[in-house]
C-alpha cells in the first residue's frame, strides 16, 4: 500500500497482506495505516449508509480480514458523519465466504429465479 510505503519511504508498494501481519507483530505504522485505511471506508461507507440505510455492510477480501485493524475506526467515522447510523442498526462485517463469495452468491440467485420465481 502506497500510504505505508511513503511512511516508511520505500521504493516498493507493501501488499495489505504484508502491512496486517506487521500490524499483528506489533508495527505501529502498519496500524496506523490500516486505522487510516478504516477512516477512509468509513467515509465511503457514510455514503451508502445516508443514501440506502442498509441494515448490513459485508466487506470481504483482505480488507475483511483486517477487521480487527480497521473496523472501530469504521464505525468511529460512520458515527461523527452518518445522519442514521447511531439510530439505526448496521451491521458491518467481515465475509465469511472469502473468495467464494461471488460464486456463492450467484449459485444463490441462480437457485432461487428456479425454485421461487412464480410464473
Amino acid at each position: 500500500m502506497d500510504l505505508y510505503a511513503k511512511t516508511k519511504q520505500l521504493n516498493e508498494p507493501v501488499s495489505v497482506a504484508e502491512i496486517i501481519e506487521l500490524a499483528d507483530k506489533g508495527d505501529h505504522i502498519a496500524i496506523t495505516t490500516l486505522t487510516q485505511i478504516g477512516e477512509y471506508l468509513g467515509i465511503g461507507l457514510t455514503n451508502i449508509v445516508n443514501t440506502f440505510n442498509p441494515d448490513m455492510i459485508i466487506l470481504r477480501g483482505m480488507i475483511g480480514q483486517a477487521g480487527k485493524w480497521i473496523f472501530n475506526s469504521i464505525h468511529r467515522t460512520l458515527m461523527e458523519r452518518s445522519f442514521v447510523y447511531s439510530s439505526s442498526k448496521v451491521d458491518i462485517i467481515p465475509s465469511l465466504f472469502d473468495k467464494n463469495a461471488v460464486a456463492i452468491g450467484s449459485a444463490c440467485e441462480i437457485i432461487q429465479q428456479i425454485f421461487y420465481t412464480s410464473e
